[in-house]
């Protein structure tokens, strides 16, 4: 199969940032997923008869930001497929500011049949997996995330329609939202998130009650959430202190 690059030029907008005028990861990583898609399409792991039947599901991601994106700058988003096993692929992603590489992620991601929602080869579906491209990504790998950060629950939220996307489980972005309102506010002033690793365990149904726990040590933090005791979700972050 041919493989492709597919990018995306944009300007950070007001309604894309937050108080301190920085592009919001969870826009970031929404664009990101909104390309992966287009570059899907161009690649043939996607085409419109699969809707309603099979869809990509993100399983883990490593994202990784040199310093945070502002309002008004000029970004170029870049992806590319990475190849992948029998039932997992990867792909990585590249954040240019002037010509200069600034962040990426990696991530990776797992096809299922969304009627019985299980996991599904994509060659059982007559798609094939990409070949490898020869380029060095800002962020190669996944890099898992930290287990010995001790958290404690500081709250219970319900996963409500504004949560939900196409695949009938709460959508990837909330998921960083919700984490990140955890971060204590003056923070976030402080210090900017130079990294995060995400692990989206097992899906969370709308309606979900979800308990969230949060933990922080030195410059780290992690969360994770939890249904009935089990773990559906965790992240951990790394914090840099602004310049």
């Amino acid at each position: 199969m041919k493989n492709l690059e597919t990018k995306l030029e944009k300007k950070v907008i007001y309604q894309e940032t937050d108080y301190l005028c920085q592009y919001k990861i969870s826009h970031l990583l929404s664009q990101m997923a909104d390309l992966a898609t287009i570059n899907a399409v161009a690649i043939g792991m996607w085409d419109e008869s699969y809707k309603g039947k099979y869809g990509w599901i993100l399983t883990k991601q490593t994202l990784k930001l040199k310093r945070p994106i502002l309002i008004e700058e000029d970004i170029v988003i870049k992806t590319r497929a990475k190849g992948g096993s029998r039932v997992q692929f990867v792909r990585t992603y590249d954040v240019e500011c002037q010509n200069e590489k600034i962040g990426g992620a990696c991530s990776l991601w797992t096809l299922i049949d969304l009627e019985n929602r299980r996991i599904v080869r994509p060659q059982q579906i007559g798609i094939e997996l990409p070949k490898i491209i020869d380029y060095e990504s800002y962020v190669e790998k996944f890099e898992p995330v930290i287990n010995d950060i001790e958290t404690k629950k500081v709250k219970e939220r319900q996963v409500l329609y504004n949560d939900v996307d196409v695949n009938q489980h709460m959508n990837n972005a909330k998921y960083i939202e919700w984490a990140l309102d955890f971060i204590p506010y003056e923070l976030h002033r402080e210090y900017f998130i130079e990294q995060l690793s995400m692990h989206f365990k097992k899906e969370i149904a709308p309606l979900t009650m979800v308990d969230i726990y949060y933990g922080q040590r030195d410059n780290q933090m992690k969360v994770e959430f939890k249904i009935d005791g089990q773990v559906y979700f965790d992240l951990s972050g790394k914090l840099k202190r602004r310049n």
